[in-house]
């Protein structure tokens, strides 16, 4: 396998990467052991980087009866360089080690024991929380911000013939809504930020790996194969149902508080039908899409679990056959 990694690199101009003049091209397990480096890969032999283009590079581990490749970015590399340049100094440290970690912008370590740095964990997000949080975010804000609106926006003008007149001060009540929805939409989007953030962050510690553990290695790639949308269609047979009807709850309640706030008399002809309906509309539709949203990604959530450990016992049951067989 060292051969055959040596003849590619030969071939496709991919040059060797040197992480330390002390380790030369490959880690060892005494070098791993050292370095606290790849201590959870069970059967590890030797660990070589390569540069295969202009901020690429990519792992190779050598196990005793199978190989595994990673793509890495510069950033981890060159993070992973810094570390073992310093290793005593980081070690004996917590000072250095903060020092090196701040210098480097480490935010955790992957499977491997190699540092994951804020520039890739930024480069693997998918804003699919951000989205759905700045969605029922400003949902929420112009439910509260139309509140305020109907509450503040209704002013007195004289007593008539049928009672107390009032008139709807409708910049001010656009004020209030658009206030709430952009005050929403901003706290939507810093815990969509921080939910996703928090996801790529796990992505790239597993680094393309949906489960290691041991002797049990499942790719990504061999869970997306695998992987059947059974429970995201069950959750959609009963989440769009459901999330239908919420949302028109939520619009039919909406506009009942849009009529009904402050109790005044009058009020229904001075607002009209106009202002709670559309604030109601978009409520319910928000409402609606938000759940939507979730349902699909619990489905999705238990079919990947599902798929991961459908793989791990079909694994377990080969080992088992190919036992009996010896």
């Amino acid at each position: 396998m060292t051969l055959i990694f040596s003849l590619l690199i030969l071939c496709n101009s991919v040059f060797a990467f040197i992480l330390s003049e002390s380790i030369g091209e490959a880690i060892d397990w005494e070098e791993a052991k050292t370095y606290k480096l790849f201590q959870n890969v069970k059967g590890f032999k030797e660990a070589k980087f390569a540069r295969i283009d202009i901020g690429k590079y990519e792992l190779l581990i050598i196990l005793e009866d199978d190989s595994l490749r990673i793509p890495f970015k510069a950033e981890p590399i060159l993070a992973l360089k810094d570390y073992l340049a310093n290793f005593e100094e980081i070690e004996n440290s917590m000072v250095e080690r903060k020092v090196f970690e701040k210098r480097n912008s480490i935010v955790g370590y992957d499977i491997f024991g190699i540092p994951c740095t804020d520039a890739e964990i930024k480069e693997a997000m998918v804003n699919k929380e951000r989205i759905g949080c700045i969605l029922g975010g400003s949902t929420l804000g112009l439910f509260f911000g139309s509140l305020l609106g109907w509450t503040n926006a209704v002013e007195y003008v004289e007593h008539g013939k049928c009672g107390d007149i009032y008139q709807v001060n409708k910049p001010l009540f656009l004020a209030y809504s658009l206030a709430g929805g952009g005050v929403g939409s901003g706290i939507g989007y810093f815990a969509g930020t921080t939910g996703d953030y928090a996801k790529a962050k796990e992505l790239v510690k597993m680094r393309g790996f949906a489960y290691f553990n041991g002797n049990t290695i499942i790719s990504e790639q061999a869970v997306k194969m695998s992987l059947k949308p059974n429970k995201q269609n069950s959750c959609l047979l009963i989440g769009i149902p459901l999330s239908c009807l919420t949302g028109f709850g939520a619009m039919m309640f909406a506009y009942l508080v849009g009529r009904a706030i402050r109790g005044v008399d009058g009020f229904d002809r001075v607002i009209g039908e106009e202002l709670p309906s559309a604030v109601a509309v978009t409520i319910g539709i928000g409402t609606t899409i938000t759940l939507i949203n979730h349902f699909i990604r619990i489905g999705n959530d238990r079919d990947r679990k599902e798929t991961i450990n459908r793989i791990k016992e079909e694994r377990a049951k080969l080992i088992r056959e190919r036992r009996k067989e010896d």
